[in-house]
C-alpha cells in the first residue's frame, strides 16, 4: 500500500514538474497527506458488512460530496443518519461515515490519475509536434540552400541567357513548408491554451484529494476499530 502510494506521489510530482517546465506555468501546490498504516485493513474489515443498498449509498454520497467539494465527517454523518438505511447504532453510523470518506479518497485519486494521464499524453503530443516542426524547418533550409546553389550554377553556365524564373520562383517548395509549419504552430498554440485549463483542473483535483485524505486521516486517528462494534450486517 505504502509503495503504491509513493509511486503515485512520484508520478504526480513528475508530471507536475514536466508541466511547469513545458508551459512555464505557475508552480503547482502538491500537498501529500499520508493515511495511517491501519487504513487499508480497517476498510477491509468494514466492507464485508455492507450489502448492495449500503454500497450504493456509499458510492453516491461519496460522489456527491466529492463533486460538490463538501467532504467532511460532519456532512457524511448527516447523510448516513438521513439515508433511510435504518442505521441507528453509533458503531454502524461511524463505520458508514468512514466508508464514505474512504470512497471520497478513492474517487479523488482516480480523477487525479486520469488527469495526469491526459496531461502526459498532451505533453507527448506537443513534443512530437515540435520535433516535426523542427524537422520541417531543417528541410526547408536545406532545400532553399540547394535551390540557391542550383540557381547560381545555372546563371554561371548561361550568363547571357535571361533566366526564365527568379530565385524566389526556384525556391518552389518553401511556401508549402511555411504553411505546414504554421499549421503545426496553430495546433501547438491550441494545445498550450488547453494546457493552462488542464493545469487549473489538476490543481483543483490535487487540492480535493488532499482534503479527502486529510479528512479521512483525522477521522481515523480519532476513531477506534469500529468494525468490532457493528452489531449486524448492513443491507
Amino acid at each position: 500500500m505504502l509503495g503504491r502510494r509513493l509511486r503515485f506521489i512520484a508520478f504526480v510530482s513528475g508530471v507536475a514538474l514536466a508541466v511547469i517546465a513545458t508551459a512555464q506555468a505557475a508552480p503547482l501546490r502538491l500537498t501529500v497527506v499520508r493515511l495511517p498504516a491501519a487504513a487499508k485493513p480497517r476498510l477491509a474489515a468494514l466492507t464485508p458488512h455492507f450489502g448492495p443498498q449500503t454500497k450504493s449509498f456509499i458510492a453516491k454520497e461519496a460522489a456527491r460530496e466529492y463533486g460538490d467539494n463538501t467532504i467532511s465527517a460532519e456532512t457524511a454523518h448527516t447523510a448516513v443518519v438521513n439515508s433511510g438505511l435504518g442505521v441507528s447504532s453509533s458503531g454502524d453510523i461511524d463505520a458508514l461515515v468512514e466508508a464514505v470518506l474512504f470512497q471520497c479518497n478513492a474517487d479523488a485519486e482516480d480523477d487525479l490519475r486520469d488527469q495526469m494521464d491526459q496531461m502526459q499524453k498532451a505533453l507527448a503530443q506537443k513534443k512530437s509536434m515540435r520535433e516535426q516542426q523542427g524537422k520541417m524547418k531543417a528541410d526547408q533550409a536545406r532545400i532553399a540552400a540547394q535551390t540557391r546553389n542550383d540557381y547560381g550554377q545555372l546563371q554561371a553556365a548561361a550568363p547571357i541567357i535571361q533566366p526564365r524564373y527568379t530565385l524566389d520562383d526556384y525556391v518552389a517548395g518553401r511556401s508549402d513548408f511555411d504553411s505546414d509549419i504554421q499549421a503545426l504552430q496553430d495546433q501547438l498554440d491550441s494545445l498550450n491554451d488547453h494546457g493552462e485549463e488542464q493545469q487549473l483542473r489538476l490543481q483543483m483535483l490535487m487540492d480535493r484529494r488532499a482534503k479527502a485524505e486529510e479528512t479521512l486521516s483525522n477521522l481515523l486517528k480519532k476513531s477506534s476499530d469500529t468494525s468490532s462494534t457493528i452489531v449486524g450486517n448492513l443491507k
